[in-house]
């Protein structure tokens, strides 16, 4: 799992998207934007004798600033399926650099989520599959 989560930041931050930063988890001053895959649920039989083992994540996404419209304008670049976004970057780079793994983000699952008063963002469900250990 530490491995997956490693590969999705990588994936993710400068070159691939300049600018956006990478937590394991939310912390109390982050630099925006930014993004923190959060393991969701896994079911390690989904194939005969645990041949795969599927991880659902969700990439929570935020964006500081004082104008909230300029906020949002900047999430929605980042969640959308074109451009320089998480979606597009992911589906441009499936295996995360590692071997055996194939990543598919599935949609956006909550959007304009106000944390801690400081910024807005979404979540992205994000589904990587790996080879199990059968």
């Amino acid at each position: 799992m530490s491995v997956i989560r490693k590969g999705l930041m990588d994936a993710l931050v400068d070159p691939a998207i300049p600018g956006l930063t990478a937590y394991k988890a939310i912390p109390p001053n982050p630099l925006y934007p930014c993004v923190i895959p959060i393991p969701e649920t896994s079911d390690y039989v989904k194939a005969f004798q645990r041949g795969l083992v599927v991880w659902d994540y969700n990439l929570v996404v935020l964006v500081g600033g004082v104008d909230s419209a300029i906020m949002q304008e900047r999430l929605d670049e980042l969640i959308d399926i074109s451009g320089l976004s998480i979606p597009n970057t992911l589906y441009s780079n499936r295996t995360l650099g590692l071997s055996n793994v194939d990543v598919a983000v599935l949609g956006v699952s909550s959007y304009l989520v106000r944390f801690l008063n400081q910024h807005i963002g979404a979540s992205l469900k994000v589904r990587v599959t790996t080879v199990g250990t059968g």
